[in-house]
């Protein structure tokens, strides 16, 4: 994501770190979200709602990674509850439906291995890729 938008997120939302909490705290590497741009709608409405009940359940939350597997958003935290992991699961079915490029309707393609979710104008504009749609995502539940 680029840092302008991942920078809004951390001067919006207290619990998105400015240091990434995955590496010893001397390297002082960047927290950044490991996704494309087409999915920062999708994270900052989540943290909006995540904001809302931190605040009113005064929560010691904090936000772990954000990142892009096997086509599909994924959110870690700590110290969250029922109610936060529930909008986070929710979020996280959508962005099989997001694309990941330009937030458009997508749905899940594949190309020597690795999965995204696009829409069919970002699948084809990608010349690097040959994207084979799937008929539906074998990962999330019906």
């Amino acid at each position: 994501m680029k840092r302008e938008l991942v920078e809004k997120l951390q001067s919006k939302f207290w619990f998105i770190p400015k240091k990434n909490p995955l590496f010893r705290s001397d390297l002082k590497v960047s927290f950044f979200v490991d996704t494309n741009d087409g999915w920062f709608d999708l994270i900052y409405d989540l943290c909006k709602k995540i904001d809302v009940i931190v605040n009113h359940e005064h929560l010691d939350f904090g936000v772990d990674q954000i990142k892009e597997k096997f086509a599909g958003l994924r959110f870690y935290v700590h110290n969250s509850n029922d109610e936060i992991r529930k909008l986070i699961n929710k979020a996280e079915a959508k962005s099989f439906r997001t694309c990941e490029i330009c937030g458009s309707t997508g749905t899940t393609y594949v190309s020597a291995g690795w999965y995204k979710t696009l829409c069919a104008d970002c699948a084809s504009a990608d010349k690097k890729h040959e994207w084979v749609k799937l008929k539906e995502p074998i990962w999330v539940a019906k």
